[in-house]
């Protein structure tokens, strides 16, 4: 903690000038690291001091700065006077948790101020009843706690089982979430495909059909005059079928006559035959015998005319059969052809109709699986998050049990250590001397309770010093007995660590306007190197800013009741940024708006 400081930068500014005289040409840059610790963070400031001599001789310097990111103390600072050192003998039994109930009252004090004690002597004896009281309390709280910590621990195990649940479940919805978003691609490039499908076969209908309908015309054109040409040849073939009939019947007329002739006479012969040695019979004979066979060798020849005329006849018929059959296939292909005109016909004109519905669902679809796509993405990748976030989510539930089981064993823990201490503070209803020495001061009479901001008693200490300081109500909140403090003494550079020993209940100040108590601070002193009445300042930590933007009080300066900061830009120019400001310790300042991390800001020392 850097103390005086503008008597500090003041009394640095002399040295400066006095170094560096106005009469020095060209530039100096000296760049000097400075390490100043505020709020727990290591702040690294470089520094870039320059000179310029001019033709008035003006000297300027100047430091440049990064804006910084962290946690700034807020102190208060009050002056004392050291005095011979004294041991607090405090009561540090709190019991505001327990019960307002739980309070110890003073029956009797058994010491007055310069009276020499041993160590274990009464010091103030209390009443019974506050002490049976108080032991009571404080058993109660032991076992409550520790009957809230048995519970905590089940608790605990319930929520370490939930979040193991949990986890499992998370990494399960991831495998679902993968094949839920599969799903969703497939389903949309099937919907997607099947409208192609559709629109792809109307555009392939109407671009083919007509040649297809063309090509089976032209089949049935040919037909027709196959069709037509097969019923010229069966004509043709029935009339030579007709002409070949007439010719085989009068064949076969002729045939069977010759043949009922030839048998006429083959029957006469063999009658004539009976007659034989008659001379008349025997010319009969003679002239039949000649006759049957002229009339054999005709039936032979009119048999051979007559097969010959059948076989031809037969044929044709064949021929005009065969002929018939073509014809008839030729008709059935005709038909089956006109039919598929049709047909092709109904398809075609089904198919630009169709066209533009077709074309509709099938944009449809495409949009439809684009937005699909970027939907089922987006739930994928959610539960892709939720998948990597499941072991941070699992290590905080985790972590949240354990807390909830480490408040309840402290508190636990706390109740027994109240109680021990209670024991270990009160030996029957008194309380004894902690040391052997001379009272000086005794901070109850008989009557008052117990408090822990006033001290039991005052032993003188020649080991330590005692700096008694004036603290304005309004930071008496921030201040308790034990709380360690910063030391600045006048005879040393070095700073000290005191401890708040102890703490006035009631305002000694006379003024109604300022309301201000005494609060004892120790300074160890074993080496006696600190000697009574040197100024001392006193540090009192306050709170804490935490996490905030900050820069040296002495970059931010005021203009018509607003704040600026000079800011570098990245040209090497300067520019005056206006900033919202917040608190500050005296040494940093938060900044609320105007400029953000890493920032390089300037201060003209002249200025």
């Amino acid at each position: 903690m850097w103390f005086h400081r503008k008597k500090h930068a003041s009394d640095e500014k002399k040295k400066i000038k006095k170094k560096w005289s106005a009469k020095r040409k060209g530039i100096l840059a000296i760049v000097l690291v400075l390490f100043l610790v505020s709020g727990g963070v290591l702040t690294k400031l470089v520094i870039y001091p320059t000179w310029f001599a001019k033709d008035t001789q003006e000297e300027s310097r100047t430091m440049e700065g990064y804006v910084s990111k962290g946690n700034i103390e807020m102190t208060t600072t009050v002056s004392g006077t050291t005095t011979n050192g004294a041991t607090y003998q405090l009561y540090d039994l709190n019991l505001t948790g327990e019960s307002e109930s739980g309070s110890l009252v003073v029956s009797k004090v058994n010491v007055s101020e310069g009276d020499i004690v041993k160590k274990g002597s009464t010091v103030l004896t209390l009443t019974q009843s506050s002490v049976d009281q108080t032991r009571q309390i404080l058993e109660s709280a032991v076992e409550s706690y520790q009957t809230d910590l048995v519970q905590a621990k089940v608790d605990y195990e319930e929520a370490v089982a939930q979040a193991k649940s949990d986890y499992r479940t998370n990494l399960s919805l991831l495998s679902t979430a993968a094949l839920d978003y599969q799903n969703s691609l497939d389903t949309y490039e099937a919907a997607e495909k099947s409208a192609k499908k559709d629109l792809t076969a109307a555009q392939k209908t109407i671009s083919e059909m007509p040649e297809t309908i063309t090509s089976y015309q032209k089949k049935i054109k040919t037909l027709k005059k196959k069709i037509t040409s097969y019923q010229q040849n069966i004509e043709t073939i029935a009339k030579k079928e007709a002409t070949a009939k007439k010719t085989y019947e009068s064949k076969k007329a002729a045939y069977d006559k010759l043949q009922k002739e030839y048998e006429n006479l083959d029957t006469i012969a063999k009658y004539l035959e009976s007659y034989n040695g008659k001379s008349n019979v025997a010319e009969a004979k003679k002239e039949i015998t000649s006759q049957h066979t002229g009339e054999k060798t005709a039936l032979a020849s009119a048999k051979t005319a007559y097969e010959k005329v059948k076989k031809s006849y037969e044929e044709l018929q064949k021929k005009k059969a065969k002929t018939q059959e073509e014809q008839t296939k030729a008709k059935g292909s005709l038909s089956s052809f006109k039919q598929k005109v049709t047909e092709s016909k109904t398809t075609l004109s089904e198919a630009k109709q169709n066209l533009k519905s077709y074309q509709a669902a099938y944009y449809e679809a495409k949009a439809a699986q684009t937005k699909g796509k970027v939907s089922a993405k987006e739930t994928y990748a959610q539960s892709m998050s939720t998948y990597q976030n499941a072991s941070s989510i699992y290590e905080a539930a985790l972590q949240s049990a354990k807390d909830t089981l480490q408040s309840a064993k402290d508190n636990a823990s706390s109740a027994k250590a109240r109680k021990k201490a209670f024991e270990k503070m009160i030996t029957g209803n008194t309380i004894k001397a902690m040391q052997d020495g001379t009272i000086t001061a005794v901070g109850y009479s008989a009557g008052d309770t117990l408090s822990t901001t006033t001290s039991i008693a005052t032993y003188s200490d020649s080991s330590s010093i005692t700096i008694p300081v004036t603290v304005d109500q309004a930071d008496m909140q921030y201040i308790a007995v034990g709380d360690s403090v910063s030391v600045s003494l006048s005879s040393s550079r070095e700073p000290l660590t005191g401890t708040v020993a102890s703490m006035e209940t009631t305002s000694s100040s006379e003024s109604v306007s300022s309301v201000t108590y005494i609060v004892n601070v120790t300074v160890d002193n074993a080496s006696g190197s600190i000697r009574s009445d040197d100024t001392a300042s006193i540090s009192f930590t306050k709170y804490t800013l935490k996490d905030v933007l900050y820069v040296p009080v002495s970059a931010v300066t005021e203009k018509g009741g607003k704040s600026y900061v000079t800011a570098k830009l990245t040209d090497g120019n300067t520019r005056q940024v206006e900033v919202k400001t917040g608190e500050d310790n005296g040494q940093f300042i938060e900044l609320k708006s105007g400029l953000k991390e890493g920032d390089t800001y300037v201060v003209d020392f002249k200025n």
